[in-house]
């Protein structure tokens, strides 16, 4: 359709999605027609980038795990959403926010052993597309028990101390 003149992007009417309409009254008076159509529908935005990485990818059971990242483009003050997958499928969340340059961590203590993994991700903005990283895994293992030996010594020594505390207030009594 040839729009002829006058063309009036009146009213500039935008819609919750960004959706703008015009109109042309290319007809003669008394103007009882009008041609109306989209001029722009919804807005483009740029696609952006989540990384992740861990501090270890094994750690004993009650240790913290810190889970470090970026956005590219560096987003300031963007809220990313941790989500972490425990041995037994149940999940956990956790947030972090980008600074200035785009980085973040978030720490958790592993409470169960086995394997976990973890995912970041964030929404997007007005210019952004959100993003989803990779998948890591790490593991979780038994906190290890003091080996007999040293148990054996430091008892040795607790009796010994506790024998030589008797014999000097026994000593002291008399």
């Amino acid at each position: 359709m040839d729009l002829l003149p006058p063309f009036h992007p009146y009213p500039r009417c935008p819609s919750p999605d960004g959706t703008k309409v015009a109109f042309s009254s290319n007809r003669s008076p008394p103007h009882d027609q009008f041609d109306i159509f989209i001029v722009s529908a919804v807005p483009t935005l740029s696609t952006s980038t989540l990384s992740i990485s861990l501090s270890s990818d094994a750690v004993e059971s009650r240790s913290s795990v810190t889970v470090s990242g970026s956005v590219s483009p560096a987003i300031p003050g963007t809220e990313i959403v941790l989500t972490y997958t425990r041995p037994d499928d149940t999940t956990v969340s956790g947030t972090a926010v980008t600074s200035t340059d785009g980085s973040f961590s978030h720490s958790i203590t592993a409470n169960q052993e086995g394997t976990w993994s973890v995912k970041a991700s964030w929404i997007g903005n007005d210019e952004y597309h959100g993003a989803v990283s990779s998948t890591l895994a790490f593991t979780v293992s038994e906190t290890p028990a003091l080996p007999l030996g040293t148990v054996l010594t430091a008892s040795v020594v607790f009796v010994a101390a506790l024998a030589l505390v008797a014999y000097w207030w026994r000593k002291r009594k008399f």
